[in-house]
């Protein structure tokens, strides 16, 4: 977890790093969850692998946050948890 200093003309973010395990890129400003196990994802063994999000019912509970930066298949980058967004994909 990143938990950048405060700084007054900034806005605070916390960041959570995760492992893609999507098979896709996980391009900016889309949203992220966690396999926590289900119909639809199978469980994270070790707690940081991480999904595209979608409308699913079964990925609503392990939504964590947007993806700060593109994530390449396997490869880990950081999600934003908390706080301000510079852009989002709806």
């Amino acid at each position: 977890m990143l938990i950048p200093s405060i700084q007054r003309n900034t806005p605070e973010r916390i960041y959570i790093n995760v492992r893609n395990a999507s098979g896709l890129t996980m391009t900016t400003g889309f949203g992220v969850a966690l396999c926590i196990g289900n119909e639809d994802v199978v469980a994270s063994t070790d707690g940081i692998d991480a999904v595209l999000f979608t409308a699913s019912a079964e990925l609503r509970p392990s939504f964590i946050g947007i993806s700060k930066g593109d994530i390449a298949d396997g490869g880990y980058g950081p999600v934003l948890a908390w706080g301000l967004a510079d852009s989002i994909a709806l």
